[in-house]
């Protein structure tokens, strides 16, 4: 090989995965195929071949000019040495290693490795990409439903690729031995401890872990390919001698030999393979005798030594003569040298007694099956003839396939073609037994082991048929089949061993529902009645047979028997015997299929219980106290576990009663039997919750049963599927509520003791010795307290207050105290909290991350971390729900404050979660393992601990500091950061495909981002922010941060810019949508907003592709949206989301460029937003369609809300708000939990059920009706649901147009055009003014955003009124007619009957905007002269007919009732409009006298005058409010019809307390220009006061009111007096003025 590029071969590899994805129509065409692959012919022939190193190129290189991708570099001393110490270890060409070592430098800060290593990985990786595509070309070839022309290509192609002087096949071939040496090499190296020129630049172990698993990878790869080019006849017989002699050199085992004989099978099948003549004549297809006599002889005939295992010897010629002899039979012709007696019979007969299917399980199945107990049962009566005992751990799991897969085609065609054989095997062993021949030995008084064929091909076929389920169904279903008639043929077998291993095959042929109805039905024959086990043998079997035959053995191994005497039932103490071998065989073998079938299916189970002459449970239970071996004894518990696998109501509560039972009464604790006392193991005192002697004898008995370590897995599981919670509701315990009363506390606390002791003191175990039995019994233990947990049903909790006693009446359990202080999780959670068993479950957390990683790792291993770390996180979820939702009604609920403390979470939370910092950085760590069963749990866990809100830590987000230091100071930190790059990298992909399913990562990080507010948090850590404890954030370019590419940051910029859109909304998934809302997040949060917005911008035009690249609705879709289904309007929903992310990330890029003045990105984005150089644009207010990217977003604003929103389900008597969860945001705020509806809903209905009369079907029926309307409603909640999402959802895109709109008028009106800036205006104007004119309810939130949207685009669109002169203003007649029809539509708007304050106040502004604006241009040059143009204009605008009593209405009870800004605004606009005209004036004042408004305004205003001087608030903090009110009733003073509502002696009160306060600020002259400005209104009217009120009158009124006014005179005097010296404002002369004017006036009347 001589190509590096990582993605050199992905144009073949894409082509042969779009033709194995539709084989019989593949989208290819056969010549581009052809061409492609004729590109690669050469890497193909040259396959794993490397070019030597030799002095020319060296000489080249070390001269220090060497050609590199065409270009001749010089090259220093450090990468000439780099180059040759890769040549060296990998014996390649100088110059290619310097290419190689150059690419290696490219990619190193990528990849994080140093550039050797990253060298050797892209080394690895181009042999793993040539082999991929070779093996993916073999297997295509090989489909069947392949297109003819692709599939003629094909076959051509590699036609000539195994045709040339370089073959595919032979290279194949000679490179199995070359990689299996350097295999050999690298393992003895790494025995050696040193690589030579190697150690001193790369990491050793990381070199030979990633040698060693690519070369082993190879090696199976090869296999696979010359497996499947012999499928396809590709294969010569030179290829087959070639391997022949390679499989004679290997050793027993050699993993090797066993990856090339699936290829030898192959062959052989090939070879003998027949056809079809038109006259219905079978012939060899390939009618070569010479090649199969010349196989023969290399197969059978060849002579032993020439082998160096002759069990890869027998292990092929039985399948060659099982073969041979099938194809003997079907053609007419058969070839001279076969002989059928001696070339087939003898020599399979020879083989077969040499033990050959002994070594198939040895050799073939043991290795990959025996980490699996699945599967295996069958095994403990398997005897092997070879001591060989061996483990190889696949790279490639499909090789197992193959292999099972021809095993399963020999076992077929054995049985087929040999059945003389099987015969005659049965008959050997049959007469062995009859005479029962043994073979003496050479040691006096010892026998040699026997061995029996026929026994051993049964077991053959269990471990066959236990690979692949679904072989078992096509078992069953073929019952015409040869295989199915042998099964038959051997029921009537009368001999132990062949009993034992057909039963044996029989149990392990029933893995599903169908095959254990099958079983049933085979043994279900009615047999007489038997007195003793030998009258038994005469009879096939039957299950009444087997059930005879436990009672046979109870009869005869029990210690003591009950017998009826006068007196009464009696024990009677006996001398039991002992129990042979053979018979025991059978007894295990009768109880495992027994076993197996009632495990399959609960209403065989239950028939078999209710049948009282079987009686099941009892018997098995006085089985089990029979002196019996160990190994029955586990079989029996097993068989009680299958029992109680699918058991529910009645029938558990059976077995928990007979076990309860059987403990404290069975007779096997009162004699000695074998099983002596066991002293209580020496355990924390706080492992367990209670002392031991309050379980009474039963623990005590336990613990005397479970001393075998099979025995306690055994048991634990028996507990596990009895605790297990079967039923869908979840609502009653799974054992009787008073189980063990008469002689204990009720309950199965024993039971739960026994795991916790147990589970501690095998981890304790686990932690000392590292053993495979003690995994195995801590995940029995995890899976009890898994099923305990998850069996405590919340639900109930935090709904019973509300339950109807219809319901509590049919719970088993209807006294929710009894159910919480007897349900087990209770008592477990009390067992998690002590130091003990949370040491075991994070010891199992902490085990090597790197061990965990290695292909060789034991599946048990795998699956109890697992296990462990769900139990961790359910625990954390269970106290989640406890302390949110039980806790507060604890005292409601009658919960005694023992079963729920609430220092439980706590102190797991803090003191033992916390605490365990190295259990944390391997839960981060797991994050990223290849093992995808932990990612959930870890995720869920970590997302826990960093929950800010802190439902254990009362709102501390100390923890999440901590969280994020700890795993940010771990020496692991990268690793961690990687492993989440690492993972959400080979998720996308998938969860792009599922569209509705969210990256479990994303998730975490986003609801870390929002807890956290963006500060110190483990989410910035993870996406690659290098951020301090005190919230500093380093730029760095190093992996795993954002400056460098290699970052979950860029990963999801990646993910973000490769985003296309097929079928538009239908494109969005919830990933993506994840993706951007973190992106925007970063963007909008002040402290990574400027790192994320240079990587973005390091992107060019990332943001612009984003925008061009969102979809618009249809109108198709928006008219179709009241019928979509819930589905349908989730991604329209997540298109809106989307959409909403974007425009907010481009917002904040807006905003920061243009504070900092980047002009260039500023025309970039608003390009993309306006389209300016797409479209020319007219000056006139144009009405055709908007060509604004921008306003194509508006597409919502055609959804009613109306149409997409229903009424909430009625539900009679059923109140359905304990069912929603809220929202923090918007309207229509909240949704239904459907889950717990539906729970509940069931429960009601099955309540229900129990009180109706009638029959079962009928009961039935009606509770299927009642379920058809559950399915129903559950579709509607749905649909509610989805439709509140979409509102939101619409509302959050709103206000993002809203603010972006803002930033494109308000900051970036500088680089665009004005022709296109007022023509931008207009359309925005055009496109929101209509609806904010007419609105509804539902429209409501709409109007809110795209109101503020007008107040803040208003001004700008009145900006050319400055640059109109009067004479042009005529002319303009187009702009004017905007302006009024945007008044027309404010008008209308505020008048609406749906709008509500924040509506009315944008209005409002809006509308002022233009007063204010028409105002400053209703004078010239700013003096008093009126100009008569603009007023004439103006006051045609506004005119008295527009402003009918509505509308004064609404703007009246704003100025009376309302506050803020929106009463400000209604004060001052009605202030304007009596400015406006006279008409307009007089008519307001019309309307005054008949609502009584001045009267009403003055007392309003006078109490909020009155509030502000008793609050004493700072004048500044109202002053808009009140200059606003004074200048209106300047204006009602002002005239006469008003004067006097105006200046009432209350309010002159008010006014001169006013006044007071503000002179005693330190002088007038001191006061700031706003308040000045309040002063000079507040004189006006005070000297109004003393213009039309004499002081007479006031003195007759308040004498004090009167002394006020002269105090505040005479301060008035002061106060001007004193700032007379200094330059006064304009403020201060008029103050000044209006004093002179006062003291007149009060002179005038003090005469």
């Amino acid at each position: 090989m001589d190509v590096w590029e990582s993605q050199h071969f992905s144009a073949l590899l894409y082509l042969l995965q779009c033709i194995e994805s539709n084989p019989s129509n593949p989208n290819v065409s056969s010549r581009l195929l052809i061409q492609c692959l004729e590109s690669y012919s050469k890497d193909f022939l040259k396959f794993l071949a490397l070019d030597p190193a030799n002095a020319n190129s060296r000489k080249k290189l070390e001269s220090g000019e060497v050609e590199l991708g065409g270009v001749i570099n010089k090259v220093n001393e450090q990468f000439i040495q780099l180059s040759l110490t890769l040549s060296t270890q990998l014996n390649l060409d100088e110059i290619q290693c310097a290419s190689l070592l150059q690419r290696g430098i490219e990619a190193s800060q990528n990849l994080d490795r140093t550039p050797v290593q990253a060298a050797l990985y892209f080394f690895f990786l181009a042999r793993e990409q040539l082999l991929e595509c070779l093996e993916s070309l073999t297997r295509v070839v090989g489909l069947k439903d392949l297109e003819s022309d692709i599939s003629t290509a094909l076959k051509s192609y590699l036609q000539s690729l195994c045709e040339n002087g370089n073959n595919l096949v032979k290279t194949c071939i000679d490179t199995i031995p070359i990689l299996d040496n350097k295999v050999s090499e690298i393992l003895k190296s790494e025995a050696g401890g040193q690589i030579l020129g190697v150690s001193e630049v790369v990491d050793f172990q990381e070199f030979i872990r990633l040698s060693h698993e690519a070369h082993v990878a190879e090696l199976e790869t090869i296999s696979v390919i010359l497996y499947q080019l012999a499928k396809v006849d590709l294969f010569q017989n030179s290829h087959f001698e070639s391997l022949l002699v390679m499989l004679r050199k290997y050793d027993s085992p050699n993993k090797n030999a066993v990856l090339i004989l699936p290829t030898l099978y192959a062959f052989i099948d090939k070879v003998l393979e027949v056809e079809y003549l038109p006259d219905q004549k079978v012939q060899l297809r390939s009618n070569s005798v010479e090649i199969l006599q010349k196989i023969h002889q290399a197969i059978i005939q060849s002579p032993s030594q020439d082998w160096r295992s002759s069990q890869f010897k027998n292990i092929l010629g039985i399948w060659w003569v099982t073969r041979l002899n099938a194809t003997c039979k079907q053609i007419e012709k058969v070839p001279s040298f076969i002989d059928y007696e001696t070339t087939i019979k003898n020599a399979a007969n020879e083989i077969i007694q040499n033990g050959v299917f002994s070594d198939m399980i040895t050799l073939l199945v043991y290795p990959f099956r025996q980490s699996e107990t699945e599967g295996m049962e069958w095994a403990f009566a398997f005897k092997s003839r070879s001591r060989i005992t061996v483990n190889w751990s696949l790279i490639r799991p499909f090789i197992a396939s193959i292999i099972f897969s021809e095993l399963r085609s020999f076992a077929q065609a054995f049985v087929s073609y040999m059945p003389d054989i099987l015969k005659t095997l049965r008959l050997l062993e049959e007469d062995r037994y009859l005479t029962n021949t043994t073979y003496p030995t050479s040691i006096p008084g010892e026998q040699i082991e026997e061995y029996f064929p026929f026994e051993e091909f049964y077991y053959l076929l269990s471990s066959i048929y236990t690979y692949n389920v679904s072989w078992i169904s096509d078992f069953w279903d073929d019952i015409e089949s040869d295989m199915y008639g042998f099964l038959t043929w051997s029921m009537g077998s009368q001999i132990p061993g062949i009993i034992t291993a057909f039963t044996l095959l029989l149990a392990s042929l029933c893995k599903n529902t169908t095959s254990a109805s099958k079983i049933y039905e085979l043994f279900s024959e009615p047999i007489p009645e038997v007195g003793h086990l030998e009258s038994l043998m005469i009879t096939s079997p039957s299950w009444s047979y087997i059930f005879n035959v436990f009672r046979y053995y109870i009869s005869h191994l029990k210690p003591v028997q009950t017998v009826v005497t006068s007196s009464g039932l009696a024990r009677v103490h006996t001398d039991p015997s002992e129990i042979d071998t053979d018979s025991a065989l059978i007894l295990q073998a009768y109880i495992l299929l027994f076993s197996s079938v009632v495990r399959q299916d609960a209403q065989i189970a239950s028939t078999f219980c209710e049948n009282q002459d079987l009686n099941p449970i009892a018997t098995l239970f006085e089985l089990l106290e029979c002196r019996l071996p160990d190994s029955v004894r586990i079989c029996i518990v097993r068989a009680l576990e299958s029992l109680a696998h699918l058991s529910t109501g009645s029938f558990n509560n059976a077995l928990w009663t007979a076990l309860d039972n059987w403990f404290v009464s069975s007779v096997l604790f009162d004699v000695d039997g074998g099983l002596a006392p066991m002293s209580i193991p020496a355990i924390s005192k706080r492992s367990l919750t209670k002392p031991v002697t309050s379980c009474g004898p039963l623990l005590n008995n336990i613990r005397r049963l479970t001393v075998n370590l099979e025995m306690k897995i055994s048991f634990v599981n028996l507990l596990t599927s009895l605790t297990r919670n079967k039923s869908e509701l979840n609502v009653n315990l799974t054992f009787p509520e008073n189980l063990g009363a008469s002689y204990r506390t009720p309950g199965v606390q024993p039971y739960v003791d026994y795991v916790v002791e147990t589970f501690v003191a095998s981890s304790t175990q686990w932690r000392l010795m590292r053993d495979v039995g003690s995994i195995r019994l801590q995940y029995a233990c995890l899976q009890y307290m898994l099923a305990v947990l998850d069996g405590l049903n919340i639900d109930l909790l935090l709904y019973s207050r509300i339950l109807s006693s219809k319901v509590r009446d049919n719970l088993q359990n209807n006294n929710l105290h009894v159910y919480l202080t007897r349900h087990p999780a209770i008592s477990l959670l009390e067992a998690l909290y002590t130091e003990s068993v949370y040491s075991g479950l994070f010891d199992l957390v902490e085990y090597g991350f790197d061990q965990l990683e290695d292909v060789s790792v034991p599946k048990t291993i795998v699956i109890t971390v697992s296990a462990s770390l769900c139990i961790l996180r359910n625990v954390l979820s269970l106290q989640r729900v406890l302390f949110k939702n039980v806790v507060p009604y604890i005292a409601e609920l009658g919960i005694s404050k023992y079963i729920l403390d609430l220092t439980i979470s706590r102190r797991a939370y803090k003191e033992v979660f916390m605490t365990r910092i190295s259990s944390i950085v391997h839960l981060a760590l797991l994050v990223g393992s290849r093992h995808k069963c932990f990612l959930r749990s870890a995720i869920e866990i970590l997302s826990y601990l960093v929950d800010a809100e802190g439902f254990m830590n009362k709102r501390n987000p100390d923890e999440n500091k901590l969280l994020c230091s700890i795993i940010r100071t771990a020496n692991e930190s990268k690793r961690i950061i990687f492993g989440f790059i690492r993972t959400f990298e080979s998720q996308f992909l998938t969860l792009l495909s599922t569209n509705d399913e969210s990256s479990l990562i994303l998730k975490l990080l986003l609801n870390n981002l929002k807890q956290s507010g963006g500060v110190y948090s483990l989410a910035l850590l993870i996406l690659g922010f290098d951020i301090s404890s005190t919230n500093v954030i380093t730029l760095r370019d190093q992996p795993g941060y954002v400056g460098s590419r290699v970052s979950l940051m860029n990963s999801l910029l990646d993910f973000i810019e490769g985003r296309t859109i097929v079928n538009g909304i239908w494109e969005t998934p919830v990933i993506m949508v994840q993706a951007l809302e973190i992106v925007a997040f970063l963007c909008s949060c002040p402290l990574t907003s400027e790192v994320t917005l240079s990587v973005i911008r390091a992107r060019p035009g990332l943001l612009v592709k984003m925008v061009d690249g969102e979809p618009i609705l249809t109108q198709q879709v928006i008219q179709n949206l009241g019928g979509f289904s819930s589905e349908e309007v989730s991604m329209v929903s997540r298109c809106i989301r989307s959409r909403t992310q974007i425009m907010n990330m481009l917002a904040t890029e807006i905003h920061y460029a243009a504070s900092v003045g980047q002009n260039k990105y500023l025309n970039e984005y608003v390009a993309s937003l306006i389209r300016t150089n797409e479209k020319t644009h007219s000056t006139e207010l144009s009405q055709k369609e908007s060509g604004f990217k921008i306003l194509e977003f508006m597409d919502i604003l055609r959804i009613d809300p109306q149409s997409i929103t229903f009424e909430l389900p009625n539900i009679p008597g059923f109140n359905l708000n304990m069912f929603i969860t809220r929202f923090d945001r918007g309207h229509s705020d909240f949704q239904f939990d459907t889950e717990r509806v539906l729970k509940i809903y069931r429960l009601f209905f099955e309540a229900e059920m129990t009180s109706l009369g009638g029959s079962a079907e009928e009961k039935y029926s009606w509770l299927e009706q009642q379920n058809s309307k559950l399915k129903e409603l559950a579709q509607r909640l749905n649909t509610f649901n989805a439709h509140v999402v979409l509102l939101q959802d619409i509302h959050g895109c709103l206000t993002a147009w809203a603010r972006l709109t803002g930033l494109l008028v308000d900051d970036c009106n500088e680089v665009i055009s004005d022709v296109h800036f007022d023509d931008f205006i207009w359309e925005v104007l055009r496109l929101v003014l209509p609806g904010v004119t007419v609105h509804n309810l539902g429209t409501q939130g709409t109007v809110s955003v795209t109101s503020s949207v007008i107040e803040t685009i208003l001004p700008h669109a009145l900006r050319r009124i400055g640059a109109l002169k009067p004479e042009e203003l005529g002319k303009s007649t187009y702009f004017m007619e905007g302006i009024h029809d945007v008044i027309v539509g404010l008008l209308k708007g505020i008048q609406c009957q749906q709008s509500d304050e924040s509506i009315r106040e944008n209005l409002y502004g809006s509308l002022l905007s233009i007063l204010t604006v028409f105002q400053k241009h209703t004078s010239a040059n700013g003096g008093d002269k009126v100009d008569p143009v603009f007023k004439d204009a103006f006051q045609k605008l506004i005119t008295p007919n527009l402003l009918t009593s509505q509308f004064f209405d609404v703007l009246t009870k704003d100025a009376l009732y309302t506050n803020g800004s929106c009463w400000e605004l209604s004060v001052i606009i009605l202030n304007f409009l009596h400015h406006v005209s006279p008409d307009i004036s007089t008519h307001l004042y019309k309307y005054y006298l008949r609502r009584n408004f001045v009267s009403s305004f003055i007392d309003a205003f006078s109490r909020a005058f009155s509030e502000l001087l008793s609050s004493n608030k700072d004048v500044l903090e109202v002053l808009s409010g009140l200059e606003a009110g004074q200048c209106l009733l300047i204006t009602f003073a002002q005239n006469k019809l008003t004067v006097h509502s105006v200046l009432t002696f209350d309010y002159i009160k008010l006014m001169v307390q006013m006044l007071l306060q503000l002179c005693k600020q330190g002088g007038i002259q001191y006061l700031k220009p706003p308040v000045q400005r309040l002063m000079i209104q507040l004189l006006q009217i005070f000297i109004l006061v003393l213009m039309r009120v004499t002081l007479k009158e006031i003195s007759n009124k308040d004498k004090l009111l009167l002394q006020s006014i002269f105090l505040l005179s005479r301060k008035l005097q002061d106060s001007v007096q004193t700032g007379a010296d200094q330059a006064l404002s304009p403020e201060m002369n008029t103050v000044k003025k209006y004093v002179e004017t006062i003291s007149r006036l009060l002179d005038l009347y003090r005469d």
